[in-house]
């Protein structure tokens, strides 16, 4: 067995040489797949903007599916953590993430 070749090698370097939009595109395509997105979901998020998750997950992932995003601030979930739950079943979220403290 080698290995100083990884099998993944391969996958690596093809998914590399797209453009970035490619890039984004075959993630959010796999991701669509694995999650199994449809324009029927609504995404309910407290998540910041400046951080990864919020800004991909909670901003780009609704633009690029079209999905309808539900969202208030950090501050506003840290003074009442209910809100974000009675933002799940008000606005029917039926995708959301959070962080394990939340």
């Amino acid at each position: 067995m080698q290995t100083a070749h990884p099998r993944h090698h391969c996958i690596r370097r093809s998914i590399a040489s797209r453009s970035p939009v490619a890039h984004v595109r075959f993630v959010y395509k796999v991701t669509r797949r694995a999650l199994r997105v449809d324009s029927h979901d609504v995404l309910v998020s407290w998540l910041p903007l400046y951080h990864d998750v919020g800004l991909i997950g909670a901003w780009l992932a609704p633009l690029y599916y079209g999905l309808p995003l539900v969202v208030t601030s950090p501050l506003a979930f840290l003074a009442r953590p209910e809100r974000w739950l009675q933002m799940i079943s008000r606005y029917q979220g039926t995708i959301t993430a959070a962080p394990n403290f939340a």
